[in-house]
């Protein structure tokens, strides 16, 4: 008998008793019927649409991680550029007498500061501060997703173990194990 078939009717199960930790074909609903329960199909949907969803979200991350990288080196070369701009001003101030050829060195400093490609570095580095920000929001929400991935499949596994449980008793033990857990005294 397979273990998606009720022993007892040996009807296919449709439904999830959350009370009593078991699962149930269209005829043994009527005994639990004030019990908590869900449908077994809703439960294969929503862990595929889970599970899909974080597919997705792992694409998406990675994604991120190569951006963050490229604006990573865009950042190393600004900061290369920053050395560079803060050596030159300590050459000329040791070399004052050189004063003409500071003042050059002064105004093409001023043309770089002016220079659009610094502004969309400056630019880059804020997004890099935003996208940080969105990054941490989306490992988050990743990790709690993560946390009920792990949660349902140790629920999954319960429920197994207690199929098996089921499946190998005697008709008799499977009478016992209904009472007791209609009477709340079965434990998972």
């Amino acid at each position: 008998m397979s273990f998606l078939v009720c022993n007892k009717h040996h009807e296919h199960f449709i439904k999830y008793c959350e009370d009593c930790h078991e699962n149930l074909c269209y005829n043994c609903e009527g005994e639990h019927k004030n019990h908590k329960k869900l449908l077994l199909s809703d439960l294969t949907t929503s862990i595929n649409e889970i599970t899909n969803y974080l597919q997705e979200m792992k694409k998406e991350i990675d994604i991120f991680n190569n951006y963050i990288k490229g604006l990573i080196n865009q950042l190393n070369d600004l900061i290369e550029a920053v050395n560079v701009y803060h050596e030159i001003n300590n050459n000329i101030i040791k070399n004052y007498e050189l004063k003409n050829r500071n003042y050059q060195i002064l105004q093409n400093i001023k043309q770089i500061n002016d220079n659009r490609e610094i502004y969309k570095k400056i630019n880059n580095i804020n997004k890099i501060l935003n996208f940080k920000e969105k990054l941490y929001n989306i490992f988050a929400f990743y990790n709690s997703q993560q946390f009920l991935l792990d949660e349902f499949d140790e629920m999954v596994c319960i429920q197994n173990e207690h199929i098996q449980t089921v499946a190998s008793s005697s008709s008799t033990k499977e009478e016992d194990l209904k009472g007791e857990c209609r009477e709340g005294k079965n434990e998972f």
